[in-house]
């Protein structure tokens, strides 16, 4: 994270200028990632730890970053394009940092021309980087917010137009996004943005990258609260991969004590239990006492 502030905190210094040094931090930081992740024996990505930096501009690059690679992963990609989609990642809102703050800010609705200034950053991140990174990186970086349906911008590209990095990125972007507090509007959970984003199949996003996308997400994030269809609250203690809605739980007893485990996904005394809700503390659902005895 230092390493992120310090490059996008030098482009700011240099007359928002990006050089080769700066290009060889963030191919060192992405080698980083890429080597660990591959050596993940569980590439799901708890979001709920990355959500406490001060920064949102550098968070969200490392998160995208983070979550474009899993997805690479999972996909098959090789190393070389892996690091590509790192890098894409790490530098694909860098031409934020060319948008007036008040306008990145504001907490109500942009008008036309605010509007018009945020849809120019894919382009201006281009003209920045142009000659320091690969023409798949640059194109990622222009159409990050493209859509297979063309209503996207900067350009309304439509599917064959947009690159498969892009859609990669795309994904990514929007899921951290949503699930980020800003001036704006409140952070949505993730089971909320999977289930928007997987609405949004083959009209925002490509089909097969959510597929894969979906793997490596975490919806309910172990240590966060749940109500169950059955009106019973419980804690997240276990996720799986083969089904990330149906997780392990913990119930948590009306005296605050917590209870039994309820697998929702091999245990069929279970299947028609669903969870309805969910909040990262216990109190989200009006629940003041502390608990008696440790959740986790």
């Amino acid at each position: 994270m230092t390493q992120i502030k310090d490059v996008y905190y030098d482009f700011q210094m240099s007359s928002n200028k990006i050089n080769a040094t700066t290009i060889k931090q963030i191919s060192s930081i992405v080698n980083d990632l890429i080597t660990e992740l591959l050596y993940k024996d569980d590439l799901t990505y708890n979001i709920i730890d990355f959500k406490n930096y001060d920064s949102y501009t550098f968070q969200h690059c490392l998160n995208v970053s983070i979550l474009s690679i899993s997805t690479g992963i999972s996909l098959g990609l090789s190393e070389p394009k892996l690091h590509e989609l790192g890098i894409a990642g790490m530098l694909h809102d860098i031409g934020k940092m060319l948008v007036p703050v008040e306008i990145l800010n504001k907490p109500g609705k942009l008008t036309e021309e605010e509007f018009a200034i945020i849809k120019e950053h894919p382009v201006n991140a281009v003209k920045q980087l142009n000659n320091l990174v690969s023409n798949d990186i640059l194109r990622a970086i222009e159409s990050h917010h493209e859509k297979l349906d063309g209503t996207g911008y900067p350009y309304g590209r439509t599917a064959n137009n947009i690159s498969y990095y892009a859609k990669v990125l795309s994904v990514c972007d929007v899921y951290d996004a949503l699930t980020s507090d800003r001036p704006y509007r409140k952070s949505a959970f993730p089971n909320e943005v999977i289930e928007y984003i997987m609405g949004c199949a083959d009209t925002h996003f490509d089909y097969d990258i959510l597929q894969h996308f979906i793997k490596i997400i975490v919806a309910y994030p172990i240590g966060t609260f749940v109500k169950l269809s059955n009106g019973q609250l419980a804690v997240v203690v276990k996720n799986y991969k083969e089904n990330i809605l149906r997780p392990l739980i913990r119930i948590i007893n009306p005296d605050g004590t917590v209870g039994r485990d309820m697998d929702l996904l091999y245990d069929k005394r279970y299947m028609n239990v669903t969870i309805v809700d969910m909040g990262y503390d216990y109190e989200c659902f009006g629940m003041k006492k502390i608990l008696k005895s440790s959740v986790i």
